[in-house]
């Protein structure tokens, strides 16, 4: 099985309020089906904007977006034992492309401050600080 952080799929979505595209992890949501299972949303949320299937998927943790002002919140899945597929994007997604990032890549884009997406870091932090149980600890996530 492949580290956790050798690669990562992030897809650049067209964020309007802020005017630009930035990169993120797979998210979404079911509007229609507020009761659905996070599991099965996860896994076709990543399956819909990657065309990846996952072999594994571990739960990570839960986060509030913003418990300020909102009660919005997401839970964070780490998937393994990736498999590729057809994707199959929503109507809104159809110009949404997936890119896979070497390690180094990807640490470079932390440092630089090209991922701005909150949910995205936080997620990063979170599995930073807890990996799933049988699964090592990602690289540049050193504990004393």
């Amino acid at each position: 099985m492949e580290r956790i952080c050798d690669a990562r799929y992030i897809c650049p979505v067209a964020c309007w309020p802020v005017g630009g595209r930035y990169w993120e992890f797979p998210q979404g949501s079911w509007e229609d089906r507020p009761g659905v299972d996070p599991a099965e949303l996860a896994a076709a949320e990543l399956r819909e904007e990657t065309g990846l299937r996952a072999g594994r998927l571990d739960h990570v943790g839960r986060l509030f977006t913003a418990y300020g002002y909102s009660t919005q919140g997401c839970h964070v899945w780490l998937a393994t034992d990736l498999t590729e597929g057809p994707r199959a994007p929503s109507v809104e997604e159809q110009d949404l492309v997936a890119h896979r990032f070497s390690h180094g890549d990807w640490l470079a884009m932390l440092a630089d401050g090209v991922i701005q997406d909150a949910s995205t870091l936080a997620a990063w932090a979170l599995l930073c600080a807890r990996p799933p149980s049988g699964l090592p600890l990602p690289p540049a996530c050193p504990r004393e």
